[in-house]
C-alpha cells in the first residue's frame, strides 16, 4: 500500500495561547463534533482504546502510601482533593468508558503541539494516532484542559460556551478518566528519548483536576 498527502506549511498555535488562535481551533474543533466516518471506513471505539489508559484512580487506590505522598508532590494542591475522593475517582472513570458511546470521529490527542495554523489562517488537526469513534465532546475536554495548563483562559467557561450538551455526570466521567490517565502517566519513569513528557502530564493533570474538583464541589 502506498499513500501520499499534501505537505502543510504552518504554526502551532502560540503558548500562552492567543485569543485570535484559540477561537480559530475551537471552530474547527466545532465542526469535528458534527463529523462522522465515511461510509465503509471502520475506527475503534473510543471506550475501547481507553480501557487501559482510564485506570489511573484505581491504581492509585491500592498504591502505597510513597506513591501518593509523590502523587500530591508532584501535581500539587488538587492532589488533596483527590486523595479524599479516590473512592469515587474510582467509580466515575469506570463510568466514563460505560458511557464513551456516540458516532462521532474521535481525535483522542487534541493539544497545542497537534495543531497547525497555516498562512490563510486555516487550522489543520494532525497526528490521529489514537482516533476513534465516540462521544462528539471529547475532544473538546481533553483540548480544553490543555488550553487551562497552557494559559488559554478557564476550561469550564469555555466548554460550557462551545459544547454540545453534555450532563454533569457524563463530564464528571470524563475528566475523572483523562485526569487518572494524567496523573498515573505523570508518575511513571520518563521514556527514552522523551524526557519532557512526564512534567507536561503533571501540569496537564493538575489543570485537569482543578476543573474537575470545581465542578464537584
Amino acid at each position: 500500500m502506498l499513500l501520499g498527502f499534501d505537505a502543510v506549511h504552518g504554526r502551532s498555535p502560540e503558548i500562552p495561547w492567543t485569543r485570535s488562535d484559540l477561537d480559530a481551533v475551537l471552530a474547527t474543533v466545532d465542526v469535528l463534533a458534527h463529523a462522522a466516518p465515511l461510509p465503509g471506513r471502520s475506527l475503534p471505539r473510543t471506550a475501547d482504546l481507553l480501557a487501559d489508559e482510564f485506570t489511573g484512580w484505581c491504581r492509585m487506590r491500592g498504591a502505597a502510601q510513597e506513591v501518593r505522598d509523590e502523587f500530591a508532590a508532584t501535581v500539587g494542591p488538587p492532589a488533596a482533593w483527590a486523595l479524599s475522593r479516590l473512592p469515587d475517582l474510582a467509580r466515575w472513570e469506570q463510568a466514563a468508558l460505560d458511557g464513551a458511546t456516540g458516532e462521532g470521529i474521535v481525535h483522542g490527542d487534541l493539544r497545542a503541539d497537534n495543531v497547525m495554523i497555516d498562512a490563510d489562517g486555516k487550522v489543520w488537526l494532525i497526528d490521529w494516532l489514537h482516533a476513534s469513534v465516540g462521544p462528539s465532546w471529547f475532544d473538546l475536554a481533553f483540548l480544553l484542559t490543555s488550553v487551562g495548563a497552557q494559559g488559554g483562559g478557564d476550561p469550564a467557561t469555555l466548554f460550557a460556551q462551545h459544547a454540545p450538551f453534555v450532563s454533569h455526570d457524563e463530564l464528571r466521567a470524563g475528566l475523572a478518566g483523562l485526569t487518572g490517565s494524567l496523573v498515573w502517566g505523570s508518575m511513571q519513569p520518563a521514556p527514552p528519548g522523551v524526557p519532557n513528557l512526564r512534567p507536561f502530564q503533571s501540569a496537564h493533570a493538575e489543570a485537569a483536576l482543578r476543573w474537575l474538583r470545581d465542578l464537584c464541589d
